[in-house]
């Protein structure tokens, strides 16, 4: 959420979104607003205005002017801004809550935990292959940037397919996404399962800021919902990304001295773990930036397009060195013509 963070009519400014899945709140801030306390996401669905605990889907963290923090339920929340404002609001959330019930009454039945939820493992599963068949995670603001598919949507198809009454629905995803995309087998759950391991141990230290703790509350629920489907999707790639992190660490600390490889105009062959892809649009279409390291710790980097590999992911790798650089003091080789074959899981990167 981007923009001027809002300040209504008594002066309290708004500093969260909390809703509530189980005994946690899964926490929504606009960009620029204040922390929040951390006793908000375990407190419940507690009303400080009308004194009330019970059932809500949201409620609302503001800041008044003194730097005491307060949390409203929706109804209350009118008692914050101008009447007429407030009136208008209050109408449009009823309206809108009232359409997204008309529109997931035939997924009522499919969930024992409440309408529209929907296992996590299987939705990360779907998720791994998405980025498999696409190449990269799409987050909204690369969708909306590059006119790209939103991950989250592609995984909700997959997740949602098997199980709609309409044959006619899960054949037409088939033809959007194309045949065999709506499948996930028992690597993809693996993966998942692992993303989910990793997010739910999580300590407080190590959640900085409010993604990796919303990361954490869903992988200790389980399930997510229509509200906290995109921030779900993007779990296996931050798993990915961190066990990155912690291999490039590992090689740095342990060996700091590293070479460039092969000569320049020649072939290398060599067996290397993927640590970073991050995809760019230029002019001749999308460009993949793979950051990679090879068994002894060296950093290699190249460029493909078309197709990307997956972080985390470690492969036999042969390809043609376009130049000997450096990166932040360090030796680094830049590769081209690469072709990759996956050869298992990411090995400790030796010194």
């Amino acid at each position: 959420v981007t923009g001027t963070v809002p300040r209504v009519a008594t002066g309290h400014e708004f500093v969260a979104k909390l809703h509530h899945m189980g005994s946690t709140a899964i926490v929504m801030q606009p960009e620029g607003a204040a922390p929040m306390p951390a006793h908000y996401r375990t407190r419940g669905s507690f009303c400080d205005h009308c004194n009330t605990k019970r059932p809500r889907h949201d409620t609302f963290v503001l800041r008044s002017e003194a730097g005491e923090h307060v949390q409203v339920g929706r109804s209350c929340l009118a008692d914050f801004m101008p009447p007429r404002d407030a009136e208008a609001i209050v109408a449009l959330a009823a309206y809108i809550d009232s359409a997204r019930a008309e529109c997931s009454e035939e997924s009522e039945g499919r969930s024992p935990r409440g309408q529209g939820d929907m296992s996590l493992e299987t939705l990360l599963a779907a998720a791994v292959r998405v980025v498999e068949v696409e190449g990269a995670f799409v987050s909204r603001k690369t969708a909306d940037e590059y006119g790209y598919r939103l991950t989250s949507d592609a995984a909700s198809v997959l997740t949602e397919a098997p199980f709609h009454p309409l044959a006619q629905w899960a054949q037409s995803a088939k033809e959007a996404y194309g045949f065999g995309y709506l499948e996930t087998d028992s690597t993809q759950r693996a993966k998942a399962r692992a993303a989910m391991a990793w997010a739910a141990d999580l300590t407080d230290e190590e959640c900085v800021g409010e993604y990796l703790a919303n990361l954490r509350a869903l992988a200790r629920l389980g399930y997510c919902d229509r509200k906290t489907i995109g921030i779900a999707a993007s779990l296996p790639t931050a798993y990915a990304r961190a066990m990155g992190a912690i291999a490039e660490r590992k090689a740095r600390a342990t060996s700091p001295a590293k070479c460039h490889l092969g000569t320049v105009g020649g072939k290398v062959t060599l067996t290397v773990t993927v640590l970073r892809v991050v995809a760019a649009s230029t002019q001749y279409g999308t460009t993949f930036f793979h950051v990679m390291r090879d068994d002894a710790g060296n950093s290699l980097v190249w460029r493909s397009s078309g197709h990307s590999y997956a972080e985390g992911e470690r492969y036999a790798l042969t390809g043609t060195v376009k130049e000997h650089g450096e990166y932040k003091g360090e030796p680094q080789t830049v590769l081209t013509r690469c072709k990759c074959k996956i050869v298992g899981e990411p090995a400790a990167v030796a010194a």
